[in-house]
């Protein structure tokens, strides 16, 4: 489950899927077009950095809401039906019992479960 918001707009898909991937992709480099089009306005440096994924600050968000209500919430909703309790609960208690740091994948199953929701 993806958290940001991808900018697609009709145009744009239409020549993706018509473009050859030599157009779209070098040699351990994709987005050739945005690149091209990035380097005419930004310096060389900006547009050639490597990726850095993202995390976004979600940890004190996570601990205020506390295991027992994380779990309460996932337990109750749709998301119980396609995912396995016990696996969430040992991703809930593996965070919470401060042996790995969870919050990414306890915010997918919260953002999940809200989708489930909603759709």
């Amino acid at each position: 489950v993806e958290i940001r918001v991808p900018l697609l707009a009709d145009a744009l898909q239409a020549f993706a899927q018509s473009a050859r991937d030599s157009t779209l992709m070098g040699f351990r480099r994709g987005k050739k077009p945005l690149r091209a089009l990035l380097a005419k306005k930004l310096p060389h440096h900006l547009v050639n950095q490597p990726k850095a994924g993202f995390n976004p600050p979600l940890d004190a968000s996570i601990n205020a809401l506390g295991e027992a209500r994380i779990a309460a919430i996932l337990q109750k909703g749709p998301v119980s039906r396609v995912c396995y309790w016990p696996v969430m609960q040992s991703i809930l208690h593996a965070h919470f019992s401060g042996k790995r740091n969870e919050t990414c994948k306890i915010w997918q199953l919260l953002y999940f479960n809200f989708w489930l929701e909603h759709h």
